[in-house]
């Protein structure tokens, strides 16, 4: 995979998301109301996404845990393509995010019905 440029449009967009999730931090409640559909999800709210380059779509969000702490919360849909991102892309995208850890396999999870790759990393 080649470099991934983030032009200052996508830059500002990424800033408008952090800000936005910072005031709209999820808890568990709010996950399990989404999952039994009494909540919209993240990725129906156009504050929590962002298009970055190769035509990916990244939701992302913040989420309160009682044993986790504050975790950071990523979706990325398949880009144009229909491919889902590789380990090296998301970890790139996540430093354009500002978060700097290394990302590991038990971070990852990947939802083949929903054709969808989650990320969740509790705040350093």
């Amino acid at each position: 995979m080649g470099t991934l440029a983030f032009d200052r449009t996508t830059k500002r967009q990424i800033e408008k998301v952090l800000e936005y999730a910072k005031l709209n931090i999820y808890t568990i409640d709010d996950l399990l109301d989404m999952i039994n559909k009494q909540m919209a999800v993240p990725g129906e709210d156009s504050g929590h996404l962002v298009l970055v380059p190769v035509g990916r779509w990244v939701c992302y969000y913040l989420v309160d845990h009682p044993h986790y702490g504050r975790c950071h919360y990523f979706s990325f849909k398949p880009d144009a393509s229909g491919k889902l991102p590789e380990k090296s892309e998301m970890e790139h995208i996540l430093k354009e995010f500002g978060i700097e850890s290394d990302l590991f396999e038990k971070h990852i999870k990947i939802d083949e019905m929903d054709e969808e790759t989650e990320i969740i990393i509790p705040l350093a």
